[in-house]
């Protein structure tokens, strides 16, 4: 039960890292390049 809802948050939590990398690649391309 514990492993099933660690999954889970791991799971959540890269999807919102994942749309937030989306979203910033988006709205600012050229900040990117500037910081990586």
């Amino acid at each position: 039960m514990k492993q099933k809802e660690l999954n889970k948050k791991i799971l959540y939590f890269a999807c919102y890292l994942f749309i937030l990398i989306l979203f910033k690649k988006r709205t600012a391309k050229t900040t990117v390049k500037t910081k990586y």
